[in-house]
C-alpha cells in the first residue's frame, strides 16, 4: 500500500514538476530519512550522530531544489508569453 502510495504521488510529481525536479526531491528525502535513520540507530545499523557537516550537506541540497525548481517556474513562465 505504502509503495503504492509513493509511486501515485511520484507520478503525479513527475506531471507537475518535471522529472529532474521529482527525482533530486526523492534523493534528499531518501538522504535526510537515511541520517535520521544512522543517527538512532534504527534496523541495527550503526549509530552516526547528526553532525553539523551533515546539516550543511542537507541544506545545501535543499537549496539546490529550490534554486531547480525556481529556475524550472521561470521558464515555463517565459513560455507562456
Amino acid at each position: 500500500m505504502l509503495l503504492t502510495a509513493y509511486l501515485i504521488l511520484l507520478f503525479f510529481s513527475v506531471a507537475k514538476l518535471g522529472a529532474g525536479i521529482a527525482m533530486t526531491a526523492v534523493i534528499v528525502g531518501q538522504l535526510v530519512t537515511s541520517m535520521i535513520v544512522d543517527h538512532f540507530g534504527w534496523f541495527g545499523s550503526d549509530v552516526t550522530p547528526f553532525t553539523m557537516k551533515r546539516f550543511i550537506g542537507v541544506l545545501l541540497m535543499t537549496v539546490a531544489l529550490y534554486c531547480i525548481y525556481m529556475e524550472s517556474a521561470i521558464v515555463k513562465k517565459k513560455q507562456r508569453r
